[in-house]
């Protein structure tokens, strides 16, 4: 039988303090489901103990490190609710910008050969000393007045947040809080009034109806503020999509805006103790529809997997070792719960509809691959053709690694849009890629 999972979540949200000095906070939180409580049948009490290790690197170099233990003792009727769990917050001042990737660690004393683990990452910048900044916002799933005296890693200027690290919302928790500072106010604002402004998008970057867009009008008071809101999200069908917030003047034109992605799963509830079999989602596939979805694979496979599935001759072998590609190739930032596949399947189809070309289908093409892997861009620039250059589109990704551009063209006429530059550290970079769609450049084409 398989073992129970810690199942811990993480999440990563940057901050200043009312000194200005910018910090990192780490909100994790860990299920009591999993955990093997030790009984007190004196006083009819559940002790439930944990040993944590905590790793913080930057850039790749470890940067900070902290092992703790937490022990507490409970009412043993305390335990039968499921959403029961450790929820805690921690700070460290940021000395310096950078990718900050943290590793959370977790065994149970009761059981040591129970561990789990959880990971994390984000880009920190640089807050802006006069420009209008928003800080990262924290999903949580209940915001309330903090009660007076009371010291609570949870309370954050006169507020009790209880983050959703896992950012996983939907049937078992149907209302989304958020919390966001913004800074510089006094600064950078003319008006002695602004609006705070929210909005979710689907996974194309479409807004959604119904949560297209909240704006609440508030006067400037100080140099800082915090922007705090909840909305319902029961509406909202399973799938990935993205929080936008930020400040807006008047007229409702964005001064300041930021994203941050969540989940909602509709369903269910998934069995806690057990993770669920990714070969579920597979078993009503047959064998042409089984290859037809590993040939979708193509941008996040490798040539030896490729042969390998090629060797397989039955459609169950197929079903297992696509299941384990799923798996495998899951990126770090996807919550538990939601499958990895059903958001790149998804995006393929619209690639393949949204960006079709005369030499191949929507999704086998550079915008198509781009789109796959990053998701919808946060703008979009697009250049007709004229007597100077070739018809170019220009992507903005705003929080991938600190801000990227992927510039595509179409050097042949038949809107095959193939990548010229990109910024990205991982993608083709061409500083002088404006030079290779000018009308009297060759084309690639064939390449």
């Amino acid at each position: 039988m398989a073992q129970p999972r810690l199942q811990p979540s993480m999440d990563l949200v940057q901050l200043q303090d009312g000194e200005r000095v910018s910090y990192l906070e780490i909100n994790y939180a860990v299920p009591r489901r999993g955990l093997s409580p030790k009984h007190n049948a004196t006083n009819d009490s559940l002790t439930f103990a944990l040993l944590l290790d905590l790793r913080i690197y930057r850039d790749q170099t470890l940067w900070a490190t902290k092992t703790w233990k937490l022990i507490e003792t409970i009412a043993a009727n305390a335990s039968q609710d499921s959403h029961n769990e450790w929820l805690d917050a921690l700070r460290y001042v940021l000395d310096a910008p950078g990718r900050y990737h943290a590793v959370l660690r977790l065994l149970d004393l009761h059981r040591p050969e129970h561990a789990d683990s959880a990971e994390a990452s984000l880009a920190t910048r640089a807050f802006s000393a006069t420009s209008l900044e928003v800080s990262d916002v924290i999903l949580a799933t209940d915001i309330r007045k903090a009660v007076s005296g009371t010291a609570s890693a949870l309370n954050k200027n006169g507020y009790e947040i209880h983050a959703n690290p896992q950012l996983l919302f939907g049937a078992t928790q149907p209302m989304l809080f958020y919390y966001f500072e913004a800074y510089n106010l006094n600064t950078a604002l003319r008006s002695d009034s602004y609006k705070s402004y929210w909005h979710i998008e689907n996974e194309n970057g479409e807004k959604v109806a119904g949560l297209d867009g909240s704006y609440r009008t508030k006067k400037r008071l100080h140099q800082s503020s915090i922007e705090m809101g909840m909305a319902s999200i029961s509406a909202l069908p399973t799938g990935v999509f993205t929080f936008v917030y930020g400040l807006a003047d008047s007229a409702k034109n964005p001064l300041a805006l930021r994203r941050k992605k969540l989940f909602v799963y509709q369903g269910a509830p998934p069995t806690p103790a057990v993770a669920p079999s990714s070969l579920n989602m597979l078993a009503q596939l047959q064998e042409q529809e089984l290859d037809e979805e590993f040939n979708r694979m193509q941008h996040i496979t490798q040539p030896e997997d490729k042969k390998l599935y090629l060797s397989l001759n039955n459609a169950e072998a197929k079903r297992e070792y696509l299941s384990s590609l799923w798996e495998s190739h899951k990126p770090e930032d996807y919550a538990a719960g939601i499958s990895f596949r059903q958001v790149y399947l998804s995006r393929a189809r619209y690639a393949e509809t949204q960006f079709p070309s005369a030499l191949r289908p929507g999704w086998k093409g550079d915008r198509g691959r781009v789109y796959i892997l990053y998701g919808p861009p946060s703008h979009v620039e697009r250049e007709t053709s004229n007597p100077n250059t070739k018809p170019y589109e220009i992507w903005r990704y705003d929080d991938l690694q600190g801000g990227v551009i992927f510039v595509f063209a179409d050097r042949t006429g038949f809107k095959n849009y193939e990548l010229v530059h990109s910024t990205h550290r991982d993608e083709l970079q061409n500083p002088d890629w404006e030079r290779s769609i000018s009308s009297g450049s060759g084309s690639n084409f064939g390449r």
